[in-house]
């Protein structure tokens, strides 16, 4: 059974298609690829954008809080020592 399974015929492999063909095939997978990583860039980059927006509304806000926590301090300091 061994010698049956070594000397076999076996198949031909198939040929390989044209290099051209891959080639056409990669170049279109490649610029698919392009394309998809193109519009995550774009979408990462509006993320960003609305990010820090945010983050600077936050910053004045808390510029705000701040100023306004010191000038009651400072209220609160002069009325104790009138």
């Amino acid at each position: 059974m061994i010698r049956n399974v070594r000397s076999a015929v076996r198949p031909e492999p198939t040929s390989p298609a044209a290099s051209a063909d891959v080639h056409a095939l990669l170049d279109a997978q490649r610029e698919e690829i392009n394309r998809n990583l193109d519009s995550v860039v774009q979408a990462l980059n509006e993320q960003n954008d609305k990010l820090m927006k945010t983050a600077r509304r936050i910053h004045t806000w808390n510029l705000i809080l701040t100023a306004a926590l010191a000038a009651t301090f400072l209220l609160a300091l002069l009325a104790y020592f009138r």
